[in-house]
């Protein structure tokens, strides 16, 4: 059920863009690589910290950007991402979580002459928590996997005119969901609003800019595992990137 309605929303998205952007894939394309500051933090249902990890990102991406039929700019970008960060549980458990996925985002905005322009979009990001099975201060940790899915809507305004740019909006998930390998169960945390921002220079044909976005995602309901015999669920979590961005066009 899940897949099937996130392959009818990107399905929509294609359908639009085949309309309003005929030749979007054969415009000039931008390519940029990132690297992030994860923290990402998981919370009980009393609101203490229960769960943080933290360590870089690198992420690669392409961007496609071309004017539409109906007078909007469309930019639909592709990314690849992957790091490993720290893992803390608590005082004494620390490990490694390998992180890795890809994001596809389009938006469709309103040119403007040297003023501000507002933007909106859609989105889909999937990506895998693997964290390690270690054995850490002579306490053996089981590692587990989980594989994350999102779709998301955003809009903000941004002006990239001469030398400084800068861009800034909200997000908000439409599904969210999270499979745990270890339990078999596939949660769907609840949706909650996001935040995006970027700042930068244009030097020539490259861009270099430093990003921020913030996304928290509500404590999914308790659901039932047939390996373990009882419901599980997953905390509200809060992730946050703090990045540099270089941008290059070939």
């Amino acid at each position: 059920m899940f897949k099937s309605r996130i392959l009818a929303i990107l399905g929509a998205v294609v359908f639009g863009l085949s309309l309003g952007t005929p030749a979007a894939l054969a415009a000039d394309p931008d390519f940029y690589a990132k690297v992030d500051y994860l923290s990402w933090k998981e919370f009980n249902t009393s609101g203490e910290e229960i769960m943080h990890e933290k360590g870089p990102i690198y992420t690669l991406g392409k961007k496609w950007q071309s004017s539409t039929d109906f007078g909007l700019t469309n930019t639909t970008k592709f990314e690849v991402f992957g790091g490993a960060t720290t893992h803390y549980e608590s005082a004494i458990v620390n490990t490694k979580n390998n992180y890795y996925g890809f994001k596809i985002d389009t938006e469709w905005s309103q040119p403007s002459d040297g003023g501000i322009e507002p933007f909106a979009g859609l989105g889909w990001k999937r990506w895998t928590r693997s964290i390690d099975t270690t054995v850490y201060n002579s306490i053996y940790v089981v590692g587990y996997t989980e594989n994350w899915s999102s779709v998301y809507s955003k809009a903000g305004i941004r002006q990239n005119t001469g030398t400084l740019f800068w861009e800034a909006g909200v997000k908000y998930p439409l599904l969210n969901n999270n499979r745990v390998d270890f339990s078999g169960v596939s949660h769907k945390p609840k949706n909650a609003p996001g935040l995006f921002a970027e700042i930068g220079i244009n030097s020539n044909d490259c861009q270099f800019s430093l990003t921020y976005e913030y996304q928290k995602y509500n404590a999914s309901d308790a659901d039932y595992s047939s390996v373990f015999g009882g419901y599980y669920y997953q905390p509200t979590s809060k992730e946050q990137y703090i990045g540099f961005k270089a941008a290059f066009k070939l």
